[in-house]
């Protein structure tokens, strides 16, 4: 709920969830300025598809580029890789696990593409992406704080879990070369 609420304040146009054909997830209505994306999917297809469509909303709004000087229209298959490619990596930062879908999706809209078309996305890909983790950490916290809510205390035991985890990590790899010292000498840990 706190997510999907920071993707709301993330977006540069209203969000809102409706029915619609199983076919779509949901669309960037730039006539209508406003995101739709359709109700009763999975907590990861929402949020997938809520980024996509952020991503259009972002990149791809043909009714504000008419007034802006745009180099060259991009095709809408070019759209589409950068929108998908942004809501995978955005996704993964989170730990939301949509490779299954995205890597199919990609490769349908980037086929017969010439790499050097790909390459021309990666930069429009990766700073879209880096500044929707921004926004999406600092509505995040924000949200929190309205709340009520201690990140501190969360945030204490999630490195106090990734340490354990590393250090296990660590050990397991040192016993399994029979290494049993290293587990004694070696206190690895996140600071």
């Amino acid at each position: 709920e706190i997510f999907m609420e920071a993707l709301r304040r993330a977006a540069p146009v209203p969000i809102a969830f409706e029915a619609m054909a199983a076919d779509m997830d949901g669309y960037f209505s730039a006539a209508e300025q406003r995101i739709a994306i359709r109700q009763g999917m999975s907590e990861v297809q929402t949020v997938s598809a809520t980024v996509h469509e952020i991503a259009h909303s972002k990149l791809h709004d043909h009714k504000k580029q008419e007034n802006e000087e745009v180099e060259e229209a991009k095709s809408r298959r070019t759209e589409e890789v950068e929108a998908e490619s942004i809501s995978y990596a955005v996704c993964q930062y989170y730990g939301i696990q949509t490779g299954e879908n995205s890597f199919g999706y990609i490769a349908s809209w980037s086929q017969g593409k010439e790499l050097k078309e790909l390459r021309a996305s990666l930069e429009t890909i990766n700073k879209t992406s880096c500044e929707l983790i921004s926004d999406i950490d600092r509505y995040y916290k924000e949200i929190c704080k309205e709340r009520g809510i201690d990140l501190t205390a969360k945030e204490e035991m999630e490195t106090q879990k990734e340490s354990e985890t590393f250090r296990y990590y660590i050990t397991k790899a040192a016993t399994d070369k029979g290494v049993y010292p290293f587990q004694e000498r070696c206190q690895v840990q996140f600071s």
